[in-house]
């Protein structure tokens, strides 16, 4: 029996392969099922992700095995095997283990120490037991790694200062405004920034969260999604008017924010001020509102500083996780050695009373 991982993530391909070796939710279950039909697989799980894709084996052949996933990827992404195999990592028994525990722990995430992944750890090992792919070894793998990614971020600091712009201007937004628990917030966009705010937003409690976009189909999305509502750009001023926090990121190339509208809108405030946070590049809200009384203007050089800052408080944790990551795999090994000798020790003594 032999454990490995193989895969690829953003810091050996570059976006145009992880975009054609990506699974989507619908296609993750049709991969795991090719995976069963190798005579040398007897275990598998994989997980994808937008920065990654890793596949966990246990074979009861490694050579034929390690073949056998290659061609699968390169049959997956239509990409030659050797174009793709540069691109490719591989772990090996207890390397595997310490590779998992990593990842689950955000340590090898683009982000350092972000949660999010704990969560796709969890999806990738749930699914690969719906489709009757995860034996033992698996199981006690990724029930592990769940365990080792939980430690870290409730014995350690690696995942509590906001290391991302959208979370980072969210925070921004409850350090000046207190608690969001009552609060309404206009979400302006449907991108990938506004979707991770909008995520923060919801686990910070905001009351109420309004999502505007160009193209209404999108914004409809995200509030199906995050439980929010749709405001139509026609009424973007009345929405304005009443809400809390502003969080802008489109992809417009002009100001979707004029000083002027601005100016409008604060005079039918009644003096609550207004927060705008701008975290697009090019800005949405052109400049010179900052000076506009009861509104305060924040964009994203303002974040950057601080998630600068808050990455390197991350970097100082990272001997801690560590740690404990290291108690994990010696434990894991442990328990893998004792998987492995037990059947031996059985049939001696089977031999030995025969």
């Amino acid at each position: 029996m032999q454990i490995l991982a193989m895969g690829m993530n953003h810091k050996t391909a570059p976006i145009d392969v992880r975009e054609r070796l990506a699974l989507t939710e619908g296609t993750q279950g049709a991969f795991l099922d090719a995976l069963r039909t190798s005579p040398a697989v007897n275990e598998g799980a994989v997980l994808s992700t937008c920065n990654r894709l890793e596949v966990y084996a246990v074979a009861s052949r490694y050579h034929e095995a390690v073949e056998n996933l290659v061609d699968l990827l390169a049959s997956h992404s239509g990409l030659p095997v050797a174009g793709l195999m540069p691109h490719l990592y591989t772990y090996h028994h207890h390397e595997v283990a310490r590779h998992l525990f990593r990842v689950a722990c955000g340590l090898d995430s683009m982000i350092l120490g972000e949660t999010q992944i704990l969560g796709q750890v969890r999806d990738a090992y749930q699914l690969a037991v719906r489709r009757g792919t995860v034996g033992t070894v698996l199981h006690e793998l990724f029930q592990r790694a769940l365990r080792v990614g939980k430690r870290a971020h409730t014995e350690t600091a690696i995942g509590q200062q906001a290391a991302s712009i959208s979370f980072a201007a969210v925070e921004l937004g409850r350090k000046l405004l207190g608690p969001l628990a009552g609060r309404t917030v206009l979400v302006i966009g449907a991108g990938e920034m506004a979707e991770l705010a909008a995520d923060t937003l919801r686990r910070q409690g905001a009351a109420r969260v309004w999502f505007a976009n160009r193209t209404e189909e999108r914004a409809r999305r995200l509030a199906d999604e995050f439980g929010g509502e749709v405001v139509p750009l026609a009424n973007i001023d009345d929405a304005l008017a009443q809400v809390d926090i502003v969080i802008v990121s489109t992809a417009a190339a002009e100001y979707v924010l004029t000083a002027r509208r601005l100016g409008r809108v604060v005079g039918r405030r009644a003096r609550r001020p207004l927060l705008i946070i701008d975290i697009a590049v090019p800005r949405n809200v052109e400049p010179a509102a900052a000076e506009l009384p009861g509104l305060r203007l924040y964009h994203i050089d303002d974040l950057q500083s601080v998630v600068e800052e808050n990455l390197r408080q991350r970097g100082l944790e990272v001997p801690k996780v560590e740690a404990i990551i290291r108690q994990e795999v010696t434990a894991f090994s442990h328990w893998l050695n004792e998987l492995e000798i037990v059947p031996l020790i059985r049939s001696l003594r089977e031999k030995a009373e025969q």
